[in-house]
């Protein structure tokens, strides 16, 4: 595969080639082309605290500009620029759908962080778990990312893929080909394929370029405002997220509130139907001491009949009226005992079940009452504050 390798202050940025976007990958990118070649450039020595991190599936660096780096700053700027330029105009053709430059802008996602000091993340291609772009120490060997050591600098071959479109996304696609760890480390197998230009690194990149100094101001000072920017919108965000919080809070306290009114309605009806029947069960009390009192005339009705079977002994035909009176009242009584027995029986097992139910409600009620108590307290306390 022949690359290459361009200085990227020899690219003419307005003249860089969009193609019409194809799916790759599931996604649709739009190619680039820069005087029918693929675009690769090599960034100055960028100095990076913690190396590269790596996971299973994904891996980075984040590579920091200095003072001496504000023409490769600018020149990645401006990339960006010009690709917002190409979606907005080239936005009618490729989705049949002209974008709002604001939409466009909003949509933008580029690997540059315009913060103080501004970096450069890059994301490094992992294939089963391996690093997929070979890393380079000071000597031009091969070596493993995890003898790097923290707070290096590092030059870095990438690859302008181009624009990536995603649902609610634009990327700016860079791809590392190759990294260079700009100090030796020893132990490590020669690769012939090193690719890196050794004539385009220098410690100082604009050494021979007369650098003007109100440029690093301006641009320090627009890294300043985008900070405070960024932190006030945060701030906004937190804040609103605390009010809605807050109101959610406030809500479900309510509703808790007539949940629990809405219970203790219902405790107190439950309440007023015990209380009925606990009228009833006066009422059946009532019954059974009536019932107890006609028995007892009966009895005595009983007595008095012996006493005169007893005295009129001597008359047959008032025996066998006796006799009959009382058979006939004995077996009406059998009856009427019987069947009063079973209803107040029954009365009992009524009286007994309404009183136990009556107890539960009470107990019920009286607990739902004091936590509504503290329900009522709480969102007094909660209105308050």
């Amino acid at each position: 595969m022949s690359i290459k390798v361009r200085n990227y202050n020899d690219i003419i940025i307005p003249e860089i080639k969009f193609q019409e976007p194809v799916k790759i990958k599931g996604s649709y990118t739009s190619l680039v082309k820069y005087e029918n070649d693929d675009i690769y450039i090599q960034t100055p020595k960028l100095k990076s605290s913690i190396g590269i991190s790596k996971t299973e599936t994904r891996a980075n660096m984040e590579l920091y500009f200095e003072k001496n780096h504000i023409t490769f700053y600018e020149f990645m700027s401006n990339i960006d620029d010009n690709n917002i330029l190409n979606i907005f105009n080239n936005s009618k053709e490729w989705f049949n759908k002209s974008f709002p430059m604001d939409v466009v802008e909003d949509l933008y996602q580029t690997p540059l962080r315009h913060k103080n000091p501004p970096k450069l993340k890059i994301k490094i291609p992992v294939s089963k778990g391996e690093i997929e772009c070979p890393i380079y120490d000071k000597g031009n060997k091969i070596i493993n990312y995890r003898d790097i050591t923290q707070d290096n600098k590092y030059v870095c071959l990438l690859k302008f893929v181009g624009l990536k479109f995603l649902k609610e996304q634009v990327i700016c696609e860079w791809i590392p080909i190759q990294i260079k760890l700009c100090v030796t480390i020893d132990d490590t197998i020669l690769n012939s394929r090193y690719l890196i230009n050794d004539e385009y690194i220098s410690e100082d990149e604009d050494s021979n370029l007369n650098t003007d100094s109100n440029l690093e101001s301006e641009l320090s000072n627009s890294n300043n405002e985008e900070n405070n920017l960024e932190n006030n919108l945060e701030n906004a965000n937190n804040e609103e997220n605390n009010l809605e919080n807050n109101l959610e809070n406030a809500n479900n306290e309510e509703n808790n509130l007539e949940n629990n009114l809405e219970n203790a309605n219902i405790e107190e009806t439950n309440l007023e139907n015990a209380n009925i029947e606990e009228t009833n069960l006066e009422n059946a009390n009532n019954l059974e001491n009536a019932n107890n009192e006609e028995n007892d005339n009966n009895l005595e009705n009983d007595n008095n009949l012996e006493n005169n079977l007893e005295n009129d002994n001597n008359s047959e035909e008032n025996t066998e009226k006796l006799i009959l009176h009382e058979n006939n009242l004995d077996l009406e009584d059998i009856t009427n005992n019987i069947i009063k027995n079973e209803e107040i029986n029954t009365y009992k097992n009524i009286i007994k079940s309404i009183t136990d139910e009556l107890n539960l409600y009470k107990k019920n009620y009286l607990e739902k009452e004091e936590e509504l108590k503290k329900l009522k307290s709480n969102l007094k306390n909660f209105i308050e504050t």
